[in-house]
Protein backbone atom coordinates (compact mmCIF):
# COMPACT_ATOMS: atom_id res chain seq x y z
CA UNK A 1 0.00 0.00 0.00
CA UNK A 2 3.21 2.38 -0.41
CA UNK A 3 4.06 2.52 3.63
CA UNK A 4 7.70 2.79 4.56
CA UNK A 5 8.14 0.18 7.66
CA UNK A 6 10.85 1.33 10.06
CA UNK A 7 12.57 -1.09 12.49
CA UNK A 8 13.24 -0.12 16.23
CA UNK A 9 15.77 -1.52 18.23
CA UNK A 10 17.87 -3.65 15.67
CA UNK A 11 19.97 -6.36 17.07
CA UNK A 12 22.55 -8.61 14.80
CA UNK A 13 20.47 -11.77 14.78
CA UNK A 14 18.39 -13.78 12.61
CA UNK A 15 15.07 -12.28 13.92
CA UNK A 16 16.34 -9.09 11.78
CA UNK A 17 18.11 -9.99 9.07
CA UNK A 18 14.69 -12.10 8.02
CA UNK A 19 12.61 -8.96 7.66
CA UNK A 20 15.47 -6.49 6.34
CA UNK A 21 14.24 -7.23 2.70
CA UNK A 22 10.85 -5.35 3.89
CA UNK A 23 12.19 -2.75 6.10
CA UNK A 24 12.84 0.97 4.88
CA UNK A 25 14.27 2.49 8.43
CA UNK A 26 16.42 1.47 11.07
CA UNK A 27 15.84 3.27 14.20
CA UNK A 28 18.92 3.30 16.89
CA UNK A 29 18.51 4.16 20.60
CA UNK A 30 21.18 7.32 21.32
CA UNK A 31 20.28 7.72 25.29
CA UNK A 32 22.89 5.41 25.90
CA UNK A 33 26.18 5.95 23.84
CA UNK A 34 28.81 4.72 25.83
CA UNK A 35 29.13 1.51 23.41
CA UNK A 36 29.76 3.92 19.96
CA UNK A 37 31.49 1.03 18.41
CA UNK A 38 28.30 -0.60 18.64
CA UNK A 39 26.20 1.75 17.26
CA UNK A 40 28.94 2.52 14.31
CA UNK A 41 28.66 -1.30 13.59
CA UNK A 42 24.94 -1.05 12.85
CA UNK A 43 25.40 2.30 11.02
CA UNK A 44 27.57 0.37 8.90
CA UNK A 45 25.02 -2.46 7.76
CA UNK A 46 22.50 -0.75 7.39
CA UNK A 47 24.53 1.84 4.87
CA UNK A 48 25.80 -1.86 2.83
CA UNK A 49 21.66 -2.89 2.87
CA UNK A 50 20.60 0.69 1.62
CA UNK A 51 18.53 1.51 5.07
CA UNK A 52 17.60 4.69 6.12
CA UNK A 53 18.74 5.70 10.05
CA UNK A 54 17.30 7.59 12.41
CA UNK A 55 18.70 8.21 15.57
CA UNK A 56 15.85 8.81 18.59
CA UNK A 57 16.86 9.87 21.94
CA UNK A 58 18.49 12.31 20.84
CA UNK A 59 18.22 14.58 24.10
CA UNK A 60 21.97 15.60 24.76
CA UNK A 61 24.48 17.47 22.87
CA UNK A 62 26.89 14.39 22.94
CA UNK A 63 24.46 12.32 21.41
CA UNK A 64 23.83 14.44 18.83
CA UNK A 65 27.55 14.85 18.47
CA UNK A 66 27.71 11.38 18.18
CA UNK A 67 25.07 10.90 15.51
CA UNK A 68 26.38 13.37 13.54
CA UNK A 69 29.87 11.65 13.74
CA UNK A 70 28.23 8.22 12.67
CA UNK A 71 26.77 9.54 9.92
CA UNK A 72 23.02 9.24 10.93
CA UNK A 73 21.16 10.62 8.19
CA UNK A 74 17.93 12.08 10.31
CA UNK A 75 17.62 12.76 14.15
CA UNK A 76 14.91 13.09 16.58
CA UNK A 77 14.62 14.28 20.05
CA UNK A 78 14.44 17.06 22.80
CA UNK A 79 17.92 18.35 21.84
CA UNK A 80 17.10 18.97 18.07
CA UNK A 81 13.81 21.35 19.02
CA UNK A 82 16.78 23.07 21.33
CA UNK A 83 18.85 23.54 18.91
CA UNK A 84 16.37 25.29 16.32
CA UNK A 85 17.24 28.55 18.50
CA UNK A 86 20.37 28.60 16.88
CA UNK A 87 18.83 29.42 13.11
CA UNK A 88 16.67 32.06 14.96
CA UNK A 89 18.18 35.56 14.33
CA UNK A 90 15.30 37.89 14.86
CA UNK A 91 11.34 37.79 15.27
CA UNK A 92 9.79 37.93 11.66
CA UNK A 93 6.12 36.88 11.04
CA UNK A 94 4.73 34.01 8.40
CA UNK A 95 4.91 35.83 5.53
CA UNK A 96 1.26 34.41 4.15
CA UNK A 97 -0.29 34.75 7.81
CA UNK A 98 0.87 38.55 7.54
CA UNK A 99 -0.24 38.96 4.01
CA UNK A 100 -3.50 37.65 4.82
CA UNK A 101 -3.77 40.03 7.60
CA UNK A 102 -3.33 42.95 5.53
CA UNK A 103 -5.41 42.01 2.79
CA UNK A 104 -7.80 41.86 5.55
CA UNK A 105 -7.80 45.24 6.94
CA UNK A 106 -7.43 46.88 3.96
CA UNK A 107 -11.03 45.99 2.88
CA UNK A 108 -13.71 48.55 2.90
CA UNK A 109 -14.81 47.05 6.36
CA UNK A 110 -12.59 44.88 7.80
CA UNK A 111 -14.11 42.18 10.26
CA UNK A 112 -12.52 42.38 13.70
CA UNK A 113 -13.22 38.82 14.54
CA UNK A 114 -11.51 37.72 11.30
CA UNK A 115 -8.87 39.66 12.08
CA UNK A 116 -8.34 38.56 15.64
CA UNK A 117 -7.84 35.26 14.20
CA UNK A 118 -5.50 35.73 12.19
CA UNK A 119 -3.02 37.21 14.40
CA UNK A 120 -4.09 34.90 16.82
CA UNK A 121 -2.29 31.76 14.59
CA UNK A 122 0.79 34.15 15.26
CA UNK A 123 2.86 34.11 18.30
CA UNK A 124 5.24 37.01 16.59
CA UNK A 125 2.11 39.19 16.25
CA UNK A 126 -0.22 38.27 18.94
CA UNK A 127 3.64 39.59 20.81
CA UNK A 128 4.14 42.67 18.82
CA UNK A 129 0.26 43.35 19.28
CA UNK A 130 0.37 43.33 22.81
CA UNK A 131 3.28 44.78 23.87
CA UNK A 132 2.42 47.92 21.48
CA UNK A 133 -1.02 48.56 23.14
CA UNK A 134 0.57 48.03 26.66
CA UNK A 135 3.16 50.53 26.17
CA UNK A 136 3.49 54.00 27.82
CA UNK A 137 2.39 55.85 24.75
CA UNK A 138 -1.55 54.07 25.40
CA UNK A 139 -1.08 54.67 29.06
CA UNK A 140 -3.28 51.92 30.02
CA UNK A 141 -4.82 51.92 33.50
CA UNK A 142 -5.41 48.37 32.95
CA UNK A 143 -3.49 46.12 31.36
CA UNK A 144 -4.78 44.49 27.75
CA UNK A 145 -4.72 40.68 28.04
CA UNK A 146 -6.24 39.04 25.06
CA UNK A 147 -6.12 40.01 21.23
CA UNK A 148 -9.52 41.11 20.12
CA UNK A 149 -9.16 43.89 23.53
CA UNK A 150 -6.03 45.15 22.28
CA UNK A 151 -7.37 45.47 18.67
CA UNK A 152 -10.23 47.69 20.08
CA UNK A 153 -7.96 49.86 22.17
CA UNK A 154 -5.91 50.56 18.74
CA UNK A 155 -8.50 50.86 16.69
CA UNK A 156 -8.76 50.89 12.79
CA UNK A 157 -6.37 53.24 12.02
CA UNK A 158 -3.71 52.62 14.22
CA UNK A 159 -4.06 49.05 13.93
CA UNK A 160 -3.58 49.55 9.86
CA UNK A 161 -0.54 52.01 11.01
CA UNK A 162 1.36 48.92 13.07
CA UNK A 163 0.36 46.54 10.21
CA UNK A 164 2.19 49.06 7.53
CA UNK A 165 5.10 49.33 10.05
CA UNK A 166 5.50 45.85 10.47
CA UNK A 167 5.51 45.23 6.65
CA UNK A 168 8.91 47.59 6.62
CA UNK A 169 10.43 44.80 8.75
CA UNK A 170 9.78 41.52 6.73
CA UNK A 171 12.74 39.86 6.29
CA UNK A 172 13.79 36.62 5.03
CA UNK A 173 11.51 34.63 7.26
CA UNK A 174 14.33 33.12 9.14
CA UNK A 175 11.66 32.09 12.44
CA UNK A 176 11.46 28.87 11.56
CA UNK A 177 7.62 27.74 10.56
CA UNK A 178 7.32 24.73 12.99
CA UNK A 179 8.00 27.00 15.88
CA UNK A 180 5.03 29.37 14.91
CA UNK A 181 2.70 26.24 14.36
CA UNK A 182 3.86 24.55 18.05
CA UNK A 183 3.13 27.70 19.30
CA UNK A 184 -0.44 28.15 17.75
CA UNK A 185 -1.04 24.05 18.25
CA UNK A 186 -0.07 24.80 21.71
CA UNK A 187 -2.53 28.03 22.41
CA UNK A 188 -5.44 26.06 20.89
CA UNK A 189 -4.52 22.79 23.00
CA UNK A 190 -4.35 25.02 26.46
CA UNK A 191 -7.84 27.00 25.67
CA UNK A 192 -9.79 23.92 24.56
CA UNK A 193 -8.81 22.09 28.29
CA UNK A 194 -8.95 25.02 30.47
CA UNK A 195 -12.72 25.49 29.89
CA UNK A 196 -13.06 21.94 31.43
CA UNK A 197 -10.82 22.79 34.51
CA UNK A 198 -12.67 23.59 37.62
CA UNK A 199 -11.53 26.70 39.35
CA UNK A 200 -9.07 27.26 36.73
CA UNK A 201 -7.69 30.63 37.52
CA UNK A 202 -7.37 32.29 33.69
CA UNK A 203 -9.94 33.08 31.09
CA UNK A 204 -10.31 30.40 27.70
CA UNK A 205 -8.02 33.36 26.05
CA UNK A 206 -5.37 33.46 29.06
CA UNK A 207 -4.77 30.04 28.70
CA UNK A 208 -4.34 30.82 24.16
CA UNK A 209 -1.32 32.79 25.15
CA UNK A 210 0.55 30.68 27.80
CA UNK A 211 0.52 27.84 24.98
CA UNK A 212 1.14 30.68 22.40
CA UNK A 213 4.10 32.65 24.32
CA UNK A 214 5.78 29.11 25.38
CA UNK A 215 7.98 29.27 22.55
CA UNK A 216 8.94 32.96 22.70
CA UNK A 217 12.52 32.39 24.26
CA UNK A 218 13.67 30.39 21.64
CA UNK A 219 11.73 33.00 19.04
CA UNK A 220 13.76 35.70 20.65
CA UNK A 221 16.72 33.84 21.46
CA UNK A 222 16.65 35.05 25.07
CA UNK A 223 15.56 33.39 28.70
CA UNK A 224 12.05 32.99 28.74
CA UNK A 225 11.79 35.14 31.77
CA UNK A 226 13.84 38.02 29.89
CA UNK A 227 10.83 37.48 26.89
CA UNK A 228 7.88 38.16 29.26
CA UNK A 229 9.18 40.82 30.88
CA UNK A 230 7.95 42.59 27.44
CA UNK A 231 4.32 41.59 28.25
CA UNK A 232 2.29 42.36 31.08
CA UNK A 233 0.10 39.02 31.77
CA UNK A 234 -1.18 37.40 34.52
CA UNK A 235 1.16 36.19 37.20
CA UNK A 236 -0.89 32.66 36.83
CA UNK A 237 0.51 32.72 33.13
CA UNK A 238 4.21 34.02 33.71
CA UNK A 239 4.36 31.72 36.98
CA UNK A 240 2.68 28.87 34.89
CA UNK A 241 5.72 29.15 31.95
CA UNK A 242 8.78 29.92 34.17
CA UNK A 243 8.22 27.68 37.09
CA UNK A 244 5.53 25.39 35.87
CA UNK A 245 3.76 25.99 39.65
CA UNK A 246 -0.14 26.09 39.61
CA UNK A 247 -3.50 25.29 37.37
CA UNK A 248 -1.05 26.66 34.47
CA UNK A 249 1.75 24.70 35.57
CA UNK A 250 0.23 21.78 35.26
CA UNK A 251 -1.48 22.67 32.18
CA UNK A 252 1.61 23.30 30.37
CA UNK A 253 3.26 20.18 31.43
CA UNK A 254 0.12 18.25 29.99
CA UNK A 255 0.65 19.56 26.85
CA UNK A 256 4.48 19.02 26.85
CA UNK A 257 4.63 15.63 28.35
CA UNK A 258 1.44 15.07 25.34
CA UNK A 259 3.96 15.97 22.45
CA UNK A 260 6.39 13.67 23.86
CA UNK A 261 4.20 10.69 24.19
CA UNK A 262 4.77 10.35 27.98
CA UNK A 263 1.40 9.22 28.17
CA UNK A 264 1.58 8.33 32.46
CA UNK A 265 2.71 12.15 32.47
CA UNK A 266 -0.46 12.85 30.70
CA UNK A 267 -2.54 10.89 32.93
CA UNK A 268 -0.99 12.17 36.29
CA UNK A 269 -1.26 16.15 34.66
CA UNK A 270 -4.85 15.35 33.65
CA UNK A 271 -5.93 13.65 37.09
CA UNK A 272 -4.54 16.83 39.30
CA UNK A 273 -6.62 19.21 36.47
CA UNK A 274 -9.80 16.78 37.23
CA UNK A 275 -9.53 16.39 33.24
CA UNK A 276 -11.23 13.44 32.03
CA UNK A 277 -7.65 11.23 29.97
CA UNK A 278 -10.46 10.94 27.29
CA UNK A 279 -11.63 14.34 26.74
CA UNK A 280 -7.56 14.83 26.63
CA UNK A 281 -7.20 13.00 23.79
CA UNK A 282 -10.47 14.18 22.27
CA UNK A 283 -8.88 17.78 22.14
CA UNK A 284 -5.53 17.17 21.29
CA UNK A 285 -6.97 15.32 17.96
CA UNK A 286 -9.69 18.07 17.37
CA UNK A 287 -6.90 20.98 17.71
CA UNK A 288 -4.43 19.23 15.43
CA UNK A 289 -7.17 18.65 12.78
CA UNK A 290 -8.24 22.49 13.07
CA UNK A 291 -4.60 23.85 13.05
CA UNK A 292 -3.76 21.08 10.42
CA UNK A 293 -6.73 23.16 8.43
CA UNK A 294 -5.64 26.41 9.08
CA UNK A 295 -2.09 25.58 8.76
CA UNK A 296 -2.22 23.79 4.96
CA UNK A 297 -3.73 27.05 3.92
CA UNK A 298 -1.09 29.29 5.09
CA UNK A 299 1.31 26.90 3.20
CA UNK A 300 -0.11 27.56 0.01
CA UNK A 301 1.65 30.46 -2.16
CA UNK A 302 -0.11 33.56 -1.66
CA UNK A 303 -1.41 35.15 -4.40
CA UNK A 304 -3.18 38.84 -4.72
CA UNK A 305 -4.59 38.26 -8.24
CA UNK A 306 -4.00 40.25 -11.40
CA UNK A 307 -1.66 43.25 -11.50
CA UNK A 308 -4.66 45.67 -11.47
CA UNK A 309 -5.65 44.03 -8.41
CA UNK A 310 -2.06 44.48 -6.77
CA UNK A 311 -2.51 48.10 -8.04
CA UNK A 312 -5.41 49.02 -6.40
CA UNK A 313 -4.10 47.53 -2.68
CA UNK A 314 -1.09 49.78 -2.92
CA UNK A 315 -3.17 52.58 -3.49
CA UNK A 316 -5.10 52.13 -0.70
Amino acid sequence: MGYRIAVKGFEFNTRYFSIMDVVDIIKLDFSDISDKDALKNIIDVARNLKKTVIAYNVNSRQAYDCAKELGCQFKQGTYIAEAQSSSVSRLDHLQTNFFQLVIEVTKDEPNIDTITEIISRDVTLTFSLLRLVNSAYFALRNRVRSIKQALIVLGLGQLKQWIYLLSFRQGTGNTPNELIRISFLRASFCSELNQFIPDTPVSKSEAYLLGMFSTLGILLEVPLEKSLEELSISDEIKNGLLYGTGITGTLMKLVRNYEKADWHGVMNCAAQLRLPYNLVSQKYIECIDYVNEIWNQLMIPYNLGTDDETSDLSDE
